[in-house]
């Protein structure tokens, strides 16, 4: 359920837990998938299963597109054939999650594909001055997570006037 999800979802992903998104990639997990999911698409999953973790204890989370989307259930079977015993299903996937207001993540693929195509889009920073000052993606602009408060008023001028994407790591 949602709060079991809650309590499993971090960045950096928590240890003993992977969030498997088994929607197709470019068109529904790159522009928002649960921060830390990895994609593995159910109709690609035999090819994709060296992404799994080989310790088959390792708990598994699939996710979908919702109650009406059957590939997280399709992609947890055949984990379970392969010999994963933890296996879990948040059925209410993504739809419920985003609709939570929770912390959506985009691939990096999406972002290129913004940059690619000139759209109009603000890309944060959201690292400490001195780690971005080591190296950023060309055009983010830092705003440290710390100063969110400071600049709150900035920040909501910037996501109604762009598409605003966060990044951090």
């Amino acid at each position: 359920d949602y709060d079991f999800m809650r309590q499993n979802v971090s960045i950096p992903p928590k240890k003993g837990v992977v969030i498997i998104d088994s929607r197709p990639a470019a068109r529904q997990y790159d522009p928002g998938h649960i921060p830390g999911a990895i994609n593995i698409p159910d109709s690609q999953f035999d090819k994709l299963v060296d992404k799994l973790p080989a310790d088959k204890a390792t708990l598994l989370l699939f996710y979908c597109g919702g109650l009406e989307c059957m590939l997280s259930h399709n992609s947890a079977f055949k984990a379970e054939k392969l010999g994963y015993t933890n296996i879990k299903v948040y059925a209410d996937g993504n739809p419920a999650w985003s609709k939570a207001g929770l912390p959506m993540a985009v691939s990096t693929a999406y972002v290129k594909k913004l940059f690619d195509d000139k759209e109009k889009f603000m890309l944060i920073d959201a690292r400490p001055r001195r780690v971005f000052g080591q190296g950023a993606i060309p055009g983010a602009v830092n705003i440290p997570d710390s100063e969110f408060d400071k600049h709150r008023e900035h920040l909501r001028f910037l996501v109604l006037q762009h598409a605003a994407i966060l990044c951090c790591q």
